[in-house]
């Protein structure tokens, strides 16, 4: 079967409707069709739009092709920091943490100013999602200290922020880490620090 897709809104689109009629082979035909990185170059869309089109998919579930689509959204915007979230965030559902580990590599490069709320979002829930499987005591102080300076970071750089309202987000990221910790002093403070500042 030859393929062609023209734009990010026709691959989203293409997926939902393979899926409602139940058009197996075609809807892995997508896939195929995605993962080919030269094909897959010529899908039109800015970052904005590729980042949509995937959450447009993952409210149908499709997290692996979510992911697949971000990921060639990325290699036309590799700084686009909503992108980089969304593989991690994506990622969870569908691929091998080790293989997320490229991505927290990749967005750890930018500059945090870039950064959107997503970005700190989603490499939260990647590190919160990691913990348990850490080696030792030291490979787990190691990642909390990462988690710890992720919420921390997000807070120096509120004023980066387009939406203000983004910024209680660290709040809450900080609040859920110590509450999974059983730290309710810190989780408590946290909230009501959120209060006063936000």
């Amino acid at each position: 079967m030859v393929m062609y897709i023209p734009s990010v809104k026709e691959a989203a689109k293409k997926i939902i409707s393979y899926y409602k009629e139940e058009a197996f082979d075609e809807l892995k035909a997508v896939g195929e069709y995605l993962e080919n990185n030269d094909v897959a170059k010529s899908i039109a869309g800015n970052g904005d739009e590729f980042h949509n089109a995937t959450v447009q998919l993952i409210q149908f579930g499709f997290y692996d092709y979510a992911y697949a689509l971000a990921k060639v959204g990325f290699n036309r915007y590799p700084c686009n920091t909503d992108l980089l979230g969304d593989l991690l965030a994506y990622g969870l559902h569908c691929r091998p943490l080790e293989e997320l580990q490229q991505w927290h590599t990749k967005l750890e490069k930018i500059n945090k100013r870039f950064w959107t709320w997503r970005a700190y979002q989603f490499l939260f829930d990647y590190w919160m999602e990691r913990l348990p499987y850490a080696e030792n005591d030291e490979v787990l102080h190691t990642w909390e200290s990462i988690i710890e300076n992720l919420f921390q970071s997000f807070k120096d750089n509120f004023q980066y922020l387009i939406d203000k309202s983004d910024c209680e987000k660290a709040y809450i990221m900080e609040f859920d880490y110590y509450s999974s910790k059983g730290d309710e002093e810190k989780a408590i403070t946290a909230l009501k620090t959120a209060t006063e500042d936000v």
